[in-house]
């Protein structure tokens, strides 16, 4: 199971031998490899990837905040800890 997830993402090669004419899956011998080059440059775009994710879902997340922010300044909200005891103890 390991080696086929490896093998979807693309972290390793397949090549299958065939030893006889015909197509028998329990006769086939499995080859799994490993190309360094295929590795890096795949490891670095799913890296990429991920950075680009984060960066979209931090600049969505400061959109909406704006949005919340903007309304709460319009609805009169100018301290956001009420409690005396949240102001002690967040403004520290």
């Amino acid at each position: 199971a390991l080696l086929h997830q490896l093998y979807r993402a693309n972290y390793i090669s397949l090549f299958t031998l065939n030893p006889s004419k015909f197509h028998n899956p329990s006769n086939m011998l499995y080859l799994w490899s490993v190309t360094p080059s295929r590795l890096l440059r795949v490891v670095r775009g799913n890296a990429c990837l991920a950075m680009m994710n984060i960066r979209l879902r931090r600049q969505h997340e400061v959109e909406v905040g704006k949005e919340w922010i903007e309304r709460a300044e319009e609805a009169g909200a100018t301290d956001e800890n009420e409690n005396e005891a949240d102001k002690v103890k967040y403004n520290k």
